[in-house]
């Protein structure tokens, strides 16, 4: 794995530059903060360059630069006057600059005295971004971190239905920047919406529906399939904000499982071990579910939070309550209330 980041470290870096910049002193005076430079940024699965590329990356990692106020990016005119002196030439393709990669981002980051050589690779999968930072020391080559940060999308445009990226790429941007330098509560003072810290991601899978025709029908059970999934949106509408955890939407969920050509899947039954591999195959390991139970008097719902591991899915918390009442809006009610308990600590 190491020698696989060092090759990645040694590849062609993407940049834009300003043809303006000038050639700076052989020693770059350097402040407290710890200095990032930014190697490459990647696009990966799921990336509609036409709409998404690479150049989101650089500006949202400055900002958390701001953020923080203990980092800093290296600026373009310094890593321009390094090429320089160090007579790397720029080659100009697609409005962009790749150095020559006869040397290393190892030996780049030195000149210009950074802390940290990042590689970031950006990926999206339907409403889910993910983003994956590679940190190395200058100084000792096999110091070598990974973070990785999720977050989905949940502003849209009424114009035309196109998300807004941007918060959501700094949210999961944040995120990986905090895993990847251990400090999980980096930014839990920030204001609004910039409070975030790394968190697990987790989906909504099946909630059983459990009838008994020896009782007076009720309403919920004459659709389950239907009921089941609108229940499922119910919950992730209750709980999608949360700071705690990373919630997939339904249709990212429905789209990790048919990358395994598993289709049709049904919300009224608890998520078979098919559904479950899937998951982990995605770095997904907990998930929600739960059971709507006719009883003698009413329904009893279940909802709770499972590990989702090879060998467990032990329970982590589970939450209910009994309903007496026939009314489909009430027990929306309820299940939003339960969502929120389950997810809180």
């Amino acid at each position: 794995m190491i020698k696989r980041i060092l090759l990645l470290l040694t590849i062609y870096c993407v940049f834009c530059f300003d043809s303006t910049a000038q050639l700076l002193p052989d020693f770059f005076e350097k402040d407290n903060k710890i200095r990032i430079y930014l190697a490459n940024s990647i696009v990966g699965k799921g990336i509609d360059t036409n709409i998404l590329n690479a150049g989101k990356i650089k500006p949202a990692l400055h900002y958390i630069s701001l953020l923080t106020n203990r980092y800093e990016l290296v600026p373009d005119s310094e890593i321009e006057a390094a090429f320089k002196k160090l007579k790397i030439e720029n080659i100009q393709e697609d409005g962009y600059s790749i150095r020559d990669n006869k040397m290393t981002a190892f030996e780049i980051a030195k000149e210009v005295q950074a802390d940290r050589i990042f590689i970031i690779k950006l990926e999206q999968l339907v409403n889910a971004i993910r983003v994956e930072i590679i940190s190395a020391n200058p100084i000792d080559n096999n110091n070598v971190n990974i973070g990785e940060g999720i977050a989905v999308l949940k502003l849209f445009k009424k114009s035309d239905g196109m998300p807004y990226f941007d918060p959501t790429i700094l949210t999961a941007l944040q995120r990986a920047f905090a895993s990847v330098e251990n400090d999980s509560l980096m930014f839990i003072n920030k204001e609004e919406p910039y409070n975030v810290k790394p968190a697990p991601s987790i989906v909504i899978a099946g909630i059983d529906f459990v009838n008994d025709e020896n009782f007076t029908n009720w309403e919920l059970f004459n659709n389950p399939l239907i009921n089941s999934f609108e229940y499922s949106e119910v919950i992730y509408e209750a709980i999608y904000k949360n700071k705690n955890w990373v919630v997939f939407d339904i249709e990212s969920r429905d789209a990790i499982y048919a990358l395994f050509n598993l289709f049709l899947i049904e919300n009224n039954v608890p998520p078979n071990y098919n559904e479950l591999a899937a998951l982990r195959k995605f770095n997904i390991e907990h998930y929600i579910t739960g059971k709507i139970e006719r009883t003698k008097n009413g329904i009893n719902i279940i909802l709770s939070i499972k590990e989702n591991k090879t060998s467990s899915n032990e329970i982590i918390k589970l939450v209910s309550k009994e309903v007496f009442e026939n009314n489909i809006s009430k027990i929306r009610k309820i299940l939003e209330d339960l969502a929120n308990e389950l997810v809180n600590e």
